[in-house]
């Protein structure tokens, strides 16, 4: 599939987790301040927008908890 990031590619990248947002397949880096990408390019947009909508919602509703993005199903590749 055309923008698609298989499970190769995403090791020789230096990506060591895959997960969810919101339902969005992710690949995701094991480090302090983690990078995702989406699996499929395109979904890189509404990952954005989806960020910036949580941040925003977050911030004015709970403006005293710390913000913590909803990634589910985080867990190594290939497991």
């Amino acid at each position: 599939m055309f923008g698609y990031m298989d499970q190769n590619k995403a090791i020789q990248v230096g990506f060591t987790h895959q997960g969810k947002y919101y339902g969005i397949p992710l690949w995701i880096t094991d480090s302090q301040r983690p990078m995702i990408v989406a699996k499929w390019y395109p979904m890189e947009h509404i990952i954005s927008f989806l960020q910036q909508s949580e941040i925003f919602i977050k911030t004015r509703l709970f403006p005293s908890r710390k913000h913590l993005h909803q990634l589910t199903n985080v867990k190594a590749i290939g497991t």
